[in-house]
This record gives C-alpha cells, sequence and structure tokens, in this order.
C-alpha cells in the first residue's frame, strides 16, 4: 500500500502543536480581560459614587435657594410692614388688613402676619383676631427682645401656634424707633407645608430621603415622613449632627436603619440657623453601574468561552469586545451629559420667579428717588419707563399667583360683616375715590356672614376700584353697593354711572388676562374680575354682568346666608 505523503503528517503534527499554544494564550487573554474590565468597573464605580455626590449636593443647593429667595421675600414684606406702623401698641386692625391685602396672598407659605408689642402682647394676626395674646416668653420674642441691635430677619425652630394648636415656624424681625430702641416684633407665620414641599420639589426630580433641621437638631420638615417628624430632634451622636458642627456645607456617606448607603449632602442657609440634608440612595447611583457591570461582565463571558472554545477567531472577538466598550463608554458620556442638563434644569424650574421682580421694582424705585431731580429730562423718562414695566410685570405674577393660590389654599371663615368690610374697601380707596371726585353710596344694609374677610375685602376693592378706573369722562363717578335677601342667599349689586360694558364681553371679562382695553388707556393685568369670580365661587356663590341699558355696569353675585339665619 502506497503511503501518505510526509507533508500531510508534518501538518498534523504542527496543528497538534499550536493547538495548546493558541488555549495557552486565549488563557492569558482571558486573564488580561479579566482585570482589566475589573478596572474599567471599579473605576466606573468611583464616578458614579461622584455623580451620586454632585446630583445630592446640586439637590441640596437648590433647597437652598428656594428657601433663601422666600424667606428674603418674607424679610422684605415685613420690612414694609414695619414702615406703615407708627405704633405697634395701638394699631388699627381694619388699616393693616387693607395694607396687606392682595400683599399676603402672594405668600402662600405664610399663615399670617403678627405685631407683637414691647412687653410680648400680640396686638395684631391678620389670620385670627387675637389682641392680648402673651408672646413675652416664646422664643422667636425672646430672641429678638435680646438682640434686637442685631436688626436681622431670625427663624425659630418649629413651635406649638397656640392659634392652631399646630406647629409652625416663626420668622421675625425686630421693630426699631428712630433712636434704635426696641418698639416690639414683626412675625411671620411660616407653614411647615411650604418646607414639606421645597422637599418634595426634590424628591420629585430624584427619589431621596430630605431633611430641613435648625442647627440645634430640630427637625423643620422630612421627607418621607411628613408632618409627623416636625419639632423632633436628631439622636446624639447622628452622623449629620457631627457633620454640622465639623463644616457648614458637605457631603459624606451613611447607612440608614434600612441597611441601604446612603449619599448625603448638607448645606448651611447663610445667616439663618436652618440646614438642608439631601440624601441620594448609593443603590440607585449604582443602578446604571450594576447594569452596565453585568451587562458587560456577560458580553466577556460569552467572549471567553467563545475564544476558549475556538482560538483562532480570537481577533474577531477582540474586535466585538472593544466594540462593546466603546458603546459602554457612548452610553456612560449619554448619561453624563443628561445629568447634568437634569442638574441645570432643576435648579433654573425651582428659581423662585416672584423675587427677582420684586428686587426690580424695589430697586428701581429706590433708583428713581435717588436720582429724582439730578438726570435730564430723557434719562428720567427712561427710568419712569423701567419702573413702569417692572411693577406691570410684578402686578402680572402676583396676580398670576393670587389666582392660582385661591383653588390650591383652604381658608378659614369666620364672621364677616359686609358693611365693615365694605366700608374698608372704601377707605383704602380713599385716594382714588378724592381724585377721580368719586362718590360710593352703601343704599342698604349689608348683611354678616360666613367667609373670609381678607378675600371678601378683595372682592369689594376690585368691584369698587373697576367702578373708579372705568369712570366716564365729563363726570364724576357715582358707584352704589346693595344687598338683598333671595332664599337662602343673599344677592349683592354694585354699579356705576362709567363706561359701561358690551353685553357680547359679559363672559369673557372674567377670563383670566382677558383685557377690552390697551394698557395707555387703562392700567392693569386682565386678572382682577377673574381673581373676583374665582373668591366668589369658593364662598359657593356666583357673579355676573347684568345690562344697563342707562349706562355704566351692574355686577351682581351672591353669596350664602349663614344657616341659621332668619330670613
Amino acid at each position: 500500500m502506497e503511503q501518505r505523503p510526509i507533508t500531510v503528517t508534518s501538518e498534523t503534527a504542527q496543528d497538534a502543536v499550536s493547538r495548546p499554544l493558541a488555549i495557552r494564550w486565549a488563557w492569558l487573554f482571558v486573564l488580561l480581560m479579566v482585570l482589566t474590565s475589573g478596572w474599567q468597573a471599579w473605576d466606573s464605580y468611583q464616578a458614579a459614587i461622584r455623580a451620586g455626590q454632585t446630583l445630592a449636593t446640586a439637590l441640596a443647593r437648590v433647597a437652598e435657594e428656594r428657601i433663601n429667595g422666600s424667606l428674603r421675600s418674607v424679610d422684605t414684606l415685613l420690612r414694609d410692614l414695619i414702615s406703615q406702623v407708627p405704633d405697634v401698641e395701638h394699631v388699627d386692625a381694619s388699616v393693616i388688613d387693607a395694607y396687606l391685602g392682595v400683599r399676603l396672598m402672594s405668600f402662600p407659605e405664610l399663615r399670617g402676619i403678627a405685631l407683637i408689642a414691647p412687653q410680648g402682647m400680640m396686638s395684631y394676626y391678620s389670620f385670627h383676631n387675637m389682641p392680648g395674646v402673651d408672646l413675652s416668653e416664646r422664643p422667636h420674642f425672646v430672641y429678638q427682645r435680646d438682640n434686637y441691635r442685631l436688626n436681622r430677619l431670625y427663624v425659630s425652630e418649629p413651635q406649638i401656634d397656640r392659634v392652631t394648636n399646630n406647629y409652625s415656624i416663626f420668622a421675625t424681625r425686630p421693630i426699631l424707633s428712630d433712636d434704635k430702641a426696641f418698639r416690639g416684633v414683626a412675625s411671620a407665620v411660616v407653614l411647615p407645608e411650604f418646607f414639606d414641599g421645597v422637599l418634595r420639589s426634590q424628591a420629585a426630580v430624584c427619589p431621596c430621603d430630605a431633611l430641613i433641621v435648625s442647627v440645634q437638631g430640630a427637625v423643620v420638615a422630612r421627607y418621607p415622613g411628613g408632618g409627623g417628624a416636625i419639632g423632633s430632634h436628631l439622636p446624639d451622636g447622628s452622623s449629620l449632627s457631627s457633620h454640622m458642627v465639623a463644616a457648614e456645607n458637605g457631603v459624606y456617606s451613611e447607612t440608614g436603619e434600612d441597611g441601604d448607603s446612603r449619599i448625603v449632602a448638607f448645606r448651611r442657609l447663610p445667616d439663618l440657623s436652618l440646614v438642608v440634608a439631601i440624601g441620594v440612595s448609593a443603590k440607585s447611583s449604582l443602578a446604571e453601574w450594576r447594569r452596565s457591570t453585568i451587562t458587560v461582565g456577560a458580553v466577556e463571558l460569552l467572549g471567553a468561552l467563545v475564544i476558549l472554545w475556538l482560538a483562532r477567531r480570537a481577533d474577531r472577538k477582540e474586535s466585538q469586545r472593544r466594540e462593546a466598550a466603546a458603546s459602554l463608554q457612548m452610553t456612560v458620556e449619554r448619561l453624563a451629559y443628561s445629568n447634568a442638563d437634569l442638574e441645570r434644569f432643576a435648579f433654573v424650574a425651582s428659581h423662585d420667579l416672584q423675587e427677582p421682580v420684586r428686587n426690580v421694582v424695589s430697586y428701581s424705585q429706590l433708583l428713581a428717588r435717588h436720582c429724582r431731580g439730578k438726570l435730564d429730562a430723557s434719562s428720567e423718562e427712561y427710568l419712569a419707563i423701567i419702573v413702569s414695566g417692572a411693577m406691570r410685570l410684578h402686578a402680572l405674577i402676583n396676580d398670576m399667583l393670587v389666582f392660582s393660590r385661591l383653588t390650591t389654599t383652604l381658608t378659614a371663615h369666620t364672621e364677616v360683616d359686609c358693611g365693615l368690610v365694605t366700608a374698608a374697601a372704601i377707605e383704602s380707596l380713599s385716594g382714588p375715590l378724592v381724585e377721580a371726585g368719586a362718590e360710593v353710596t352703601i343704599t342698604t344694609p349689608l348683611p354678616i356672614l360666613r367667609g373670609n374677610r381678607l378675600q371678601l375685602l378683595v372682592v369689594f376693592q376690585g368691584l369698587i376700584g373697576n367702578a373708579i378706573k372705568f369712570r366716564a369722562r365729563g363726570r364724576p363717578a357715582r358707584v352704589t353697593v346693595s344687598a338683598e335677601r333671595q332664599g337662602d342667599e343673599w344677592a349683592f349689586l354694585v354699579e356705576d354711572n362709567g363706561i359701561g360694558i358690551d353685553p357680547a364681553y359679559a363672559d369673557q371679562i372674567f377670563v383670566i388676562f382677558k383685557r377690552l382695553h390697551g394698557h395707555d388707556d387703562y392700567p392693569g393685568t386682565g386678572c382682577g374680575l377673574a381673581v373676583i369670580k374665582r373668591i366668589i365661587e369658593n364662598h359657593r356663590g356666583r357673579i355676573w354682568l347684568e345690562p344697563n341699558p342707562l349706562g355704566g355696569s351692574r355686577f351682581r353675585f351672591t353669596l350664602p346666608a349663614r344657616p341659621n339665619e332668619v330670613n
């Protein structure tokens, strides 16, 4: 039999020799791949932890800015109120109610405003008329009495409000005489729900644990946990307590009661005794890292098995691994860009729109008064345009907040004398009434109803004020107010002799921002009648425009009579 050529035997031997060499190189490659993947996983782990720290810090900074902005606005309101109160011991509540009016509605975070005499007796409270309550031992009064020379805003720890018997936070400022002597305290009662809302808004961006505490460790708000946590104290030796002592701002890690590790960022509010802490779950921060690591591990394991099974295709499998790594890197970069965009969005969206507008209005008015008589006519005209535009923007934002707050805020209803409320509205409009030569007449006794005094004051101020604004040229404005009982409700009528309203627009005038005249003809935002309609509807009433063949406008609205009132 003929033997096979030697070349065949030689090739077979070569294959036998090369086969174990290929497997050895495959095992060496797998080992190097495992080491490389482990290093990349560790590096990605550190990057994910840093991203969690950045996110927690950004959320804490956003919450800090929101609280700071709101409290600065409250401080401005207290300053303005103090300038209107010559003697805190003898306060005319109707005058202050008229002054606060819509201003207080622009602060949904406040329950009310109080004035405290130097001996500690409350002389005025917008939420509930309780003059004579002794507050001399309350911490927020004692602090301002003992430290009035600092003349600064002070935010108290949570305390039981003696009116509602619930926890509240008190933002106070001292009232000083011209010679800097202590004359009392102006106090704003801040609702705990405001701080809860700040924390909930951060949790909406990213699931997290959030906390607001005083520097002494008293809990102001906690999420999750709600109002039940307010007033409690941090445990002795807690991580947050120890870190607050060491620094005003920082980031640290801790393990919660549920065993989950958290990345906690805390920030102390400048000039205030409050600290905001945001805790992001390390598990959620590492979720993407785990998913990517498992994915890469599975791909690499499959690649290693394929390499060990078929070493000759190692180059092809290596190329696939590099493509997978490149795809993973692109995913990480896209995630980094997405996180950066989310942080910027959260920061911008959380800024209080009112705060910069208030600053523009306040400082443009101050600049106008400071430069009066010092500029040429053109500069004065330009400055007046700035002030006017800022005021219009402020009024528009203010009216929007007032309108929305009427649908989201529950207000206490008490016995309200509509006659006294109408008188207070007329008194608050005394300047425009005199300027227009207008006359307001109450032709029938007005009833006593259950309602919100400040909101009903806005109704009468708005209707009478519109009658003055839209008066006919060439004749003095005449306004009459009357009421009559109709079944289970009272029907009010406010009638004037002004320019009147086309019946075709009877429904449109109650739509928010709807204007029938230009800004140059009649100023305003177009929110007044919409706000009035919403207030009346909140009181279970209705309002409409009646035809008036004699000219002028006739607004009729109804309010429910008291249940026990005899018809």
